[in-house]
């Protein structure tokens, strides 16, 4: 009977018209952790979303913060989306971002999925390498990260995040685990371990730290 009533608590049409729209491996502990993060007792003014595929995370963000009544905010979208490489050269190796049997990432699609929902006076998009969030001016209170699972990747783009971040900035990521992307090993949670001497894991996949735990 629980598992019946917390199905009927979490459905959402919103949710499943994002999802229909959006191709991507989100889903409801992603949507669920969102509302959680937004509803703690801190602003969350300016964000930074690195890795947006087609636009599934980014929309779960937008309607989080809405429905915690967080009406004046703005994410900085950053994605290499239509790439014609699977990989690109990082110090002389290749690093894989993304199986080209799926559906590439797509700025046409994530724009319209925010165009759609009426956010698009709060998203910017960056189309580039994760790194031009150095370019962004404001502090970051919040930083996503979900792009190639390297180790040396997710390391870059903790430092980074870390550096246009407020004093209290919150970093999350996606799939603290095992795997691998083409034949690239994840390194997702040795970074996440050097990183930062403290963190938390949810649901046994996504990521949480706080700016004044990382290690300089």
């Amino acid at each position: 009977m629980n598992f019946i009533l917390n199905k009927i608590k979490n459905f959402s049409f919103k949710k499943r018209f994002i999802n229909f729209y959006c191709s991507g491996w989100s889903g409801g502990r992603q949507w669920n952790l969102f509302r959680e993060v937004f509803s703690r007792k801190k602003n969350f003014n300016y964000l930074a979303l690195l890795g947006v595929y087609r636009g599934r995370d980014l929309a779960y963000m937008c309607e989080a913060l809405k429905y915690n009544k967080n009406y004046n905010f703005k994410i900085y979208a950053i994605d290499l989306f239509e790439q014609d490489e699977a990989f690109i050269i990082r110090d002389g190796k290749k690093i894989w971002q993304q199986d080209h049997s799926l559906e590439l990432p797509s700025l046409n699609n994530s724009k319209k999925i925010i165009k759609y929902l009426g956010f698009s006076k709060n998203v910017e998009f960056i189309k580039g390498d994760f790194s031009l969030i150095t370019k962004i001016n404001d502090k970051l209170d919040f930083s996503y990260i979900d792009i190639a699972h390297d180790y040396q990747s997710t390391k870059d783009a903790i430092d980074l995040s870390v550096k246009v971040g407020s004093d209290d900035m919150l970093i999350f990521g996606d799939d603290y685990g095992e795997g691998f992307t083409v034949d690239t090993e994840w390194g997702v949670k040795r970074a996440v371990q050097d990183s930062f001497s403290q963190f938390n894991i949810h649901y046994n996949w996504i990521w949480e730290s706080e700016r004044k735990f990382y290690k300089k």
